[in-house]
């Protein structure tokens, strides 16, 4: 996915990509062809989960959400972080976090964050 002189770019800058719905540290969904396709990046690990949550908030106007879940390669605290963050911002409390699987995680590595919820299609 991504090529050696990109990496060295992303580790040199400290840009953390993000995804929404699937894995995380990079902007990434997965289109109508089931490809991973970026759709975004950002600097620094905190922006990047604020960023989920944001765009989780934009996505999910006009859908009621009773649960959520985040998924997590080897990055407890970090889903703890957008619980508390999804608690503060939305009242939801119901709230499951578990460790991502070995298919996607194969994608990702580890310290990737996803969030499941009910809203609007990428």
């Amino acid at each position: 996915m991504w090529s050696r002189v990109q990496r060295l770019l992303i580790s040199a800058e400290q840009i953390r990509p993000i995804d929404e719905d699937a894995v995380a540290q990079e902007e990434i969904t997965v289109n109508d062809e089931g490809k991973l396709i970026v759709i975004g990046k950002e600097r620094g690990r905190k922006k990047s989960l604020m960023t989920l949550v944001d765009r989780m908030e934009e996505k999910m106007k006009g859908f009621d959400n009773d649960i959520v879940m985040i998924v997590h390669g080897d990055a407890p605290e970090d889903a703890e972080f957008v619980k508390n963050e999804i608690v503060k911002r939305f009242g939801i409390t119901n709230i499951m976090i578990n460790c991502l699987g070995s298919v996607i995680g194969s994608h990702t590595g580890p310290g990737v964050v996803s969030i499941f919820y009910m809203g609007e299609r990428n």
